[in-house]
């Protein structure tokens, strides 16, 4: 009886080891680590080649940049001219204009004579009032930065006030005004002193962008600086501080 007993517990046994090995070779092994040479990697694209400069034609020159006026208003046009020589028709798809403001863009440029390329800028009605200076540029080179600016005025706003002159006795002056007002607007225009006794008088207009006026100091204005405010109606268009400068007699 205790070997029959022996004899079935080794028959379980062996069984049991025979089983185990089934599932080790059943179960999938995890695959290698790959080494850092099976790993495939994508090619390097090569350095994208350099483009040559496109040289400069020979017996161009360009000497200049002029406006047909020197001042312009939001939706209006501005047309000027690209002095020099050489230019040809076929010069002009080699030249191009960069106004120096986003809100104003070049409408068109045209062959004109071997010394003239017109074109005309277009001032959106966005365009804020400043000072813009165009540069012109060869092949996306710029060649020549415009000698003059020109004004972008809103209606209603102030670009510059200057003085053109001083009296010797110090205590006047002729001043210019580079506005954009119509004629009924032109009535609600003044300027003012910071002090009393500094009087501005409107003298002269080309609306809607230029007046002149002259400044008077009265006698009992202290020598010393001043400043002062453009008014349209109640609203301050433009304010500078010590702007005004009351010297005593040369």
């Amino acid at each position: 009886m205790k070997r029959r007993s022996w004899l079935l517990l080794a028959l379980i046994l062996v069984l049991s080891l025979a089983a185990l090995g089934l599932l080790r070779r059943l179960k999938p092994e995890a695959p290698p680590n790959p080494t850092p040479a099976a790993v495939a990697t994508a090619p390097l694209a090569p350095p994208a080649a350099a483009v040559p400069a496109k040289p400069r034609p020979k017996n161009v020159r360009i000497a200049g940049f002029t406006y047909e006026k020197n001042v312009a208003a939001p939706s209006q046009g501005l047309e000027f001219d690209i002095n020099g020589s050489g230019f040809t028709p076929q010069f002009k798809d080699s030249i191009s204009v960069d106004p120096g403001e986003r809100e104003v863009s070049v409408e068109e440029l045209r062959f004109v004579t071997p010394k003239r390329i017109h074109g005309t800028f277009r001032v959106s009605p966005r365009a804020p009032t400043k000072f813009v200076r165009p540069r012109v540029l060869i092949h996306g080179k710029p060649v020549l930065l415009a000698p003059e600016f020109f004004g972008v005025v809103r209606p209603g706003e102030v670009l510059q006030f200057s003085f053109v002159d001083v009296a010797a006795d110090g205590r006047s002056a002729h001043f210019r005004i580079v506005t954009n007002l119509t004629q009924p607007e032109l009535g609600k225009f003044r300027v003012e002193s910071s002090t009393p006794g500094i009087v501005f008088s409107i003298e002269q207009s080309a609306l809607p962008f230029f007046l002149t006026g002259s400044v008077k100091a009265g006698d009992a204005v202290p020598n010393g600086t001043y400043g002062l405010r453009v008014f349209l109606s109640t609203t301050t268009i433009l304010s500078q501080d010590n702007v005004i400068r009351v010297v005593p007699p040369r």
